[in-house]
């Protein structure tokens, strides 16, 4: 009698254990897929970091409209940096307090440079869509790189220039984001002297001081440059092209993928009609993909997406194919997931991945035209 009750008692003890541990496992299954996203949404970088945030929202929608990841859904948090690097840093510890092991972001070189070492250390997997700075590349880290780095176009600006004859040239660049411009100085500096140019002026500022855009703009005129480089954010960019024509109409004006939103067309009017610039993608790009992403953006946001929309949004499904294939959400499985898989088809072009997690893409030159920025064919030094 004591022995069946015995019995009894351990197959109802097993049963219940069974149960728990099948819920538990359907449960488990269901919790959300949590993504943490930095980003400048408040801020001198709003507009852009606000387009940055929706390309990422947009992707994170149509996987949960799909089914998730796995089955689970997605679920982003949120954190604003406004372009402070100290900010970012706080948010990605935020995040890691909260559990989060993937994050999207930040926007800007600065931001991410400051909490490298911290997501390394903690084994955060970080997808960087916009961050140029080549002092994040060749590191085998946690930090894949989804932007070509501004060596690199600092190195066709160079040739770009002097196809141009623009030999003689300044360079204003913000410190605030200080890797991004020196790397693509950088880049510059060798490439147009072993052309011929001239031994270019550097003129470095702060934009979180009080400017003087008028005194910057004398400063890079000083030596009667045919032409001047910057690099800086799009309204700097868009207020300085003005001073720059005021003095010299006549100068030809260069800048950086940085500067590259609506704001610089409609902060700089007339004074940036000629402007030139690399980015790794195409404005006005005719093929289905751009088009199709386009018009969901629009739908979605009631704005037209920028570049930054774009690459957000192949971050977020970067994350989910390799959450996919590694059928796991362990950081350094989905790390060696993507690293493995390497060759990615984007909205525009296809991407490949190195070794190290940094991005090849191909460069296109464009120049502000009619208030409209515009593909120009690259030439073919380049």
């Amino acid at each position: 009698m004591v022995v069946g009750m015995k019995k009894s008692l351990y197959l109802s003890v097993l049963i219940i254990f069974i149960v728990c541990a099948g819920l538990f496992y359907f449960n488990s299954t269901r919790l959300p897929v949590r993504i943490g996203y930095i980003g400048s949404i408040s801020g001198k970088y709003a507009a852009m970091g606000t387009s940055a945030r929706n390309g990422a929202l947009l992707a994170m929608e149509e996987i949960n409209k799909a089914g998730g990841i796995n089955t689970r859904p997605v679920e982003f948090i949120i954190k604003d940096d406004s372009g402070d690097p100290s900010k970012a840093l706080y948010a990605a510890k935020e995040l890691n307090r909260d559990g989060v092991q993937l994050i999207i972001g930040p926007l800007t070189t600065a931001s991410a440079t400051r909490i490298l070492p911290y997501i390394n250390r903690e084994q955060i997997l970080t997808l960087g869509p916009a961050t140029a700075g080549e002092n994040l590349a060749n590191q085998d880290d946690y930090f894949i790189k989804l932007f070509p780095s501004t060596r690199t176009f600092g190195e066709y600006t160079a040739r770009l220039s002097l196809k141009m004859a623009v030999d003689t040239i300044s360079i204003v660049t913000d410190h605030r984001n200080k890797h991004f411009g020196e790397s693509m100085i950088d880049g510059f500096m060798p490439v147009f002297e072993r052309g011929g140019g001239k031994n270019p002026s550097i003129i470095a500022y702060l934009s979180n001081r009080q400017i003087n855009h008028s005194d910057l703009a004398k400063q890079a005129l000083k030596d009667d440059p045919a032409g001047v480089l910057i690099i800086s954010s799009p309204i700097d960019t868009a207020l300085l092209a003005q001073h720059l024509k005021k003095i010299n109409p006549n100068v030809t004006l260069f800048t950086s993928p940085w500067a590259i939103s609506v704001e610089l067309i409609e902060n700089g009017g007339n004074a940036v009609e000629g402007l030139r610039y690399y980015v790794p993608y195409i404005h006005s790009d005719p093929g289905k993909d751009y088009i199709g992403f386009t018009q969901r953006y629009k739908d979605r946001f009631t704005e037209d997406p920028t570049h930054v929309a774009i690459f957000n949004y192949e971050a977020v499904r970067l994350i989910a194919r390799g959450a996919t294939v590694s059928q796991s959400l362990d950081p350094l499985k989905i790390k060696t997931a993507l690293l493995k898989i390497g060759t990615f088809n984007g909205i525009q072009s296809g991407f490949s991945l190195d070794k190290n997690g940094d991005t090849a893409r191909p460069l296109y030159l464009h120049e502000i035209r009619n208030q409209t920025f515009t593909f120009i064919m690259e030439p073919t030094e380049t």
